[in-house]
């Protein structure tokens, strides 16, 4: 017997049925399930593109869309050739172990891809190299995916010791896709890495014609909600993101792709906060300000914990000052720059990066 499980919105144009069949597709006999597309002599990010689309190279997928822009605009803000990207070529695993050891931080999304019939998330030999790359080698993941329990755990409910959710994301229980929104607002919890980030996410342009955002509610165990999101009518507010620090490994999970956050600035300030929790000690953090600081097209807010003055320097893309300030308390500053790709740094201020338009 052939199970076929239909959700149908009346009027809203969205789909999602296992027999709803995507454009066939061919691939060289000699094509590798994957390989490193773009490699930087000091990279130690890792960026794995497992989103079903490759429209760069004529013999890749097109299954769904090329999602890799979003994640390398935001990381060329604060980590210009620090990183490289693994692109996963046709259906099948990613990165094996030997691939993954050589990095501090892996970075995995998958974006769209919902069923391993055409295209598939996590596969369980992905599960396992990911495993021992964060107990073995004390790996440093973020993974984002709004579908990978649909494709891999299509019955959870509850998850159970042996299963990867529950045994390295920390994960519980889920209520699969409680909204599918084509946008609406995040916000970040207090006290965890994504405090004071708030803002709007769309699926509208990103996503295939008609596709939302397939949002599951989700309650963890052992791991910290990090991330909550309603849709535009604020009539539910459901858990979506999650981080967990084990000691010997640490891992940031999101049913909310950065992908779909539609402000460059806050998607690379979140996409930087994340890899600085990973890469950090909670001391560590106690002594930057980087939390206290946001920006919006050429204002820069910040509001410090203390009336200590605190020097501000803003460097241009070829290292030189472009401006410098003294603050402190609470204010806003307003740069009058040239348009294009700044850094921030500071007294107690790690490296922020940001764009004026």
């Amino acid at each position: 017997m052939i199970k076929i499980i239909i959700l149908i919105c009346i009027n809203a144009g969205v789909y999602k049925t296992i027999d709803y069949q995507k454009p066939a597709n061919t691939y060289s006999p000699g094509l590798r399930t994957g390989e490193i597309v773009l490699k930087n002599p000091s990279s130690w990010i890792l960026l794995i593109d497992d989103d079903g689309g490759d429209y760069d190279n004529p013999q890749g997928d097109t299954l769904y869309p090329d999602l890799q822009s979003y994640f390398k605009e935001a990381l060329d803000i604060y980590y210009p050739g620090q990183y490289d990207i693994y692109e996963i070529k046709q259906n099948g695993p990613g990165p094996d172990t030997s691939i993954l050891k050589n990095y501090e931080v892996v970075i995995w999304y998958t974006g769209e891809c919902w069923n391993s019939a055409y295209w598939s998330t996590l596969e369980p030999q992905d599960e396992q190299n990911l495993a021992i790359y964060l107990d073995s080698l004390q790996g440093k993941l973020i993974f984002t995916s709004q579908d990978y329990f649909y494709d891999r755990y299509p019955n959870a409910g509850n998850f159970y010791p042996g299963q990867f959710p529950y045994d390295y994301l920390g994960l519980q229980y889920v209520n699969q896709d409680t909204i599918y929104p084509f946008g609406g607002i995040f916000q970040g919890v207090s006290g965890t890495v994504f405090e004071n980030f708030s803002g709007y996410f769309s699926g509208v342009g990103v996503y295939s014609e008609g596709v939302p955002c397939w949002l599951d509610h989700i309650l963890s165990y052992d791991a910290i909600c990090n991330l909550k999101a309603m849709d535009s009518a604020m009539t539910d507010t459901i858990n979506v993101g999650f981080q967990r620090n084990k000691g010997r490994y640490k891992v940031i999970y999101s049913n909310l792709g950065f992908e779909v956050i539609s402000d460059l600035n806050i998607r690379a300030d979140m996409i930087h906060a994340a890899i600085e929790w990973l890469k950090l000690s909670v001391e560590e953090k106690k002594f930057t300000y980087n939390e206290y600081i946001k920006f919006s097209n050429n204002r820069i807010y910040y509001s410090f914990p203390n009336q200590k003055e605190t020097k501000i320097f803003i460097y241009d893309i070829t290292g030189r000052i472009a401006n410098s300030f003294s603050v402190s308390g609470k204010g806003c500053l307003y740069i009058k720059n040239t348009p294009g790709n700044y850094i921030l740094k500071g007294q107690n201020i790690k490296i922020k990066g940001f764009i004026i338009r």
